[in-house]
């Protein structure tokens, strides 16, 4: 699949940074932590937000819970599933970037919380 280059953060909005713009609905952890526990349309909303707040142009128009995606403005969005697993990816071509325990946090790390970005 061929992409069109696009930009990605290195590391998820945190909810400081998402507290910045909106306010943070992923209360009771670190301000370090991942924003999380967000609706598709709040992070929509968020995108906007940001967007608006460094006076770049919104990449949706949002009318109640319909959603459209203005392909031409240069603001805040989120990626596209093929944008994604490119960015999971980091440059691997197999459908793993490298071995699971080595790269993520998962239950088997007995954790209940997202960890603070860049642990």
């Amino acid at each position: 699949m061929d992409l069109v280059a696009f930009e990605i953060g290195r590391t998820a909005v945190t909810r400081a940074e998402f507290a910045g713009v909106k306010n943070d609905p992923s209360r009771g952890h670190s301000p370090n932590a991942p924003a999380h526990g967000l609706t598709w349309l709040e992070a929509i909303d968020w995108c906007n937000a940001a967007s608006e707040a460094e006076g770049i142009s919104p990449a949706y128009a949002r009318t109640g819970r319909n959603v459209e995606w203005n392909v031409a403005a240069n603001g805040y969005r989120l990626p596209t599933e093929a944008e994604w697993e490119y960015a999971c990816r980091a440059g691997s071509v197999g459908p793993h970037y490298g071995p699971l325990n080595e790269i993520a946090w998962t239950a088997k790390d007995g954790l209940s919380a997202p960890q603070r970005r860049g642990a």
